[in-house]
């Protein structure tokens, strides 16, 4: 179990888009990581995990976040990505200490 939570973590830190089974609806759920700035390559990295999950048909994907910031014009693409996407998008702040700060 140990083994398999560290790998998990790595995959987490590593920013790959992971696929964990879901409840009884059998949807499976996505998980990324963004721990950099936003920048247009990381806009591009979530914006294709959307795409993905909703290519997948997703029960949802969750983004775990930590972010010093970073360019206007790639949160807002992200931000629309968002809200045309066919998945539910949770975002969240993590691990402790982690931040979302505004855009530069």
């Amino acid at each position: 179990m140990h083994r398999a939570m560290t790998a998990f973590s790595l995959m987490l830190l590593l920013g790959l888009t992971v696929a964990m089974p879901a409840g009884a609806a059998g949807a499976p759920v996505y998980l990324v990581a963004l721990d950099d700035a936003v920048t247009p390559a990381t806009a591009d990295f979530l914006i294709d995990a959307i795409h993905q999950a909703g290519e997948a048909g997703a029960g949802c994907l969750v983004v775990r976040l930590d972010t010093p910031g970073g360019l206007v014009e790639s949160t807002r693409k992200i931000v629309m990505a968002i809200y045309d996407s066919k998945v539910p998008v949770v975002v969240y702040v993590a691990p402790s200490g982690a931040r979302a700060a505004r855009p530069a």
